[in-house]
């Protein structure tokens, strides 16, 4: 908050005090209070109605599609130059994981890293709260699967198991239990889910060359 925003609520804040002193006599400031806070509280249920409702008709109007190479996501594409993506969204490199890795501003569930060409080889966005609220409004999507979707889900959207890598977590990473987290590869779409506890939690984005071949070794590896 700054100096002058501390001003101006300071100074409504000693002008509903003078209004009260003034009319605490001549009004029901006691109906006043009540009708305020039943306003607020009927606004806020107002709204949470209305998001709900967005969200059940996305859901039940949701159109099927075919699963395709997915080359975008969070407005980033594979292939473009890193510079590009940084003037557009203010993206800064992460120096600490040894990587190319860049997280956009305020938003560290949201990034992608690049290659030796300065351009941009995977996208990748961890689910939110939100986007496990509300994934229909807030997750990110790629081919038609989203935040909190399951394993079923998945094997159902490209057709089983013949169709998809299943990955199991080698070592406990970033507060992950290896038992809990499984990767599923839609390898020839260049998609890659992270599931934890059989909910989607992460979505990466690949070229599907190099979906193919990655983290099988480090902390990746098949399910024993």
């Amino acid at each position: 908050m700054s100096v002058g925003e501390g001003i101006f609520y300071g100074l409504v804040f000693l002008g509903l005090i003078y209004l009260y002193i003034q009319t605490r006599d001549r009004w029901n400031w006691k109906r006043i209070v009540l009708w305020t806070i039943g306003c607020f509280v009927a606004l806020i249920v107002i709204f949470v109605i209305y998001i709900s409702t967005i969200d059940y008709f996305a859901k039940t109007t949701f159109i099927p599609v075919k699963p395709s190479v997915v080359n975008t996501l969070n407005d980033v594409s594979i292939g473009e130059k890193v510079l590009d993506v940084q003037f557009r969204t203010g993206a800064k490199l992460k120096k600490k994981d040894g990587e190319l890795t860049y997280e956009f501003p305020n938003q560290t569930n949201v990034f992608f890293q690049a290659d030796n060409n300065g351009l941009v080889d995977r996208v990748g966005n961890w689910c939110s709260s939100d986007a496990f609220t509300y994934p229909y409004l807030n997750s990110p999507v790629a081919n038609d699967i989203r935040c909190g979707d399951s394993s079923e889900r998945i094997l159902e959207k490209f057709g089983g198991k013949d169709n998809v890598r299943i990955l199991c977590l080698k070592k406990r990473i970033n507060n992950i239990d290896p038992e809990s987290a499984r990767s599923y590869d839609a390898v020839e779409y260049g998609v890659r889910f992270v599931l934890i506890t059989n909910k989607v939690s992460g979505i990466y984005i690949y070229r599907p060359e190099e979906l193919k071949k990655s983290d099988m070794s480090e902390n990746w590896g098949e399910c024993k």
